[in-house]
């Protein structure tokens, strides 16, 4: 259980963190649509 807990642990905060990150991405992006 503790291997397997840890394992989706931090498969879970890889996943939260790039969902994060590509919506970062694409909110900056669409920023700079709009202002250049």
């Amino acid at each position: 259980m503790g291997f397997v807990g840890g394992f989706v642990v931090i498969t879970g905060w890889l996943a939260l963190i790039g969902t994060s990150v590509v919506c970062a991405i694409k909110y900056f992006w669409e920023w700079c649509d709009e202002r250049f």
